[in-house]
């Protein structure tokens, strides 16, 4: 509705581009009223919904997707989009041990079994051998990794740039070159959905 809009801007159609926009918002609210509702009634399902994968008019989408492409922001702001991505973060094997309502207790006599989903607590939490492997496999360790190796990239590559002048090819060079190989068929992996190994181009 907001790209039909914008084309209705380009072709000087105010009153179409003010109907469609109006059509937008009601879209939104409505998404918005009623992940409201289900996150009160039931968090779980709530956040499980998030990245459930439908067809609508031929296109295999999860809401979650969906709102980023069109940066509804209202929608990917809700409290259960911000658990999902906690919960992507870092992840625990039993969340019946995990119940939080942004990192919150739900329930005072839940206080001694809570376990908090930011970063610090989780990483204090796992730092033994029993869990090191999950701690290993978490996403927030992927991505501090990718950090890392990102700055790493980014300085070989400011290296050779300002002072490795030769003209045959340096070591530094083959590594950025690897790494960005390496990048994106990364992206390219990522495309794939893990649920039903479909093609998603978000």
């Amino acid at each position: 509705l907001s790209a039909m809009a914008n084309k209705a801007e380009q072709l000087f159609e105010e009153t179409l581009q003010t109907d469609i926009l109006s059509h937008s918002r009601k879209f939104t609210s409505r998404a918005v009223k009623l992940l409201d509702k289900l996150f009160i009634h039931k968090e779980t399902m709530a956040t499980k919904a998030l990245d459930y994968v439908s067809e609508v008019w031929d296109h295999k989408e999860s809401p979650l997707h969906f709102g980023h492409q069109f940066n509804m922001e209202e929608f990917i702001s809700h409290p259960s989009a911000q658990k999902d991505a906690s919960k992507r973060m870092f992840p625990y094997v039993n969340d019946d041990d995990t119940t939080v309502t942004m990192n919150k207790p739900t329930d005072r006599s839940t206080t001694k079994n809570f376990k908090s989903r930011e970063c610090w607590p989780y990483i204090k939490n796992h730092l033994h051998l029993d869990s090191a492997w999950t701690l290993f496999k978490a996403p927030v360790t992927k991505l501090s990794f990718h950090a890392m190796f990102f700055v790493t990239a980014l300085v070989m590559f400011s290296y050779f740039l300002t002072c490795d002048l030769k003209t045959e090819i340096s070591i530094y060079e083959w590594m950025i070159f690897f790494y960005i190989c390496g990048d994106f068929l990364e992206e390219l992996w990522n495309m794939i959905r893990p649920e039903d190994c479909s093609w998603s181009f978000q």
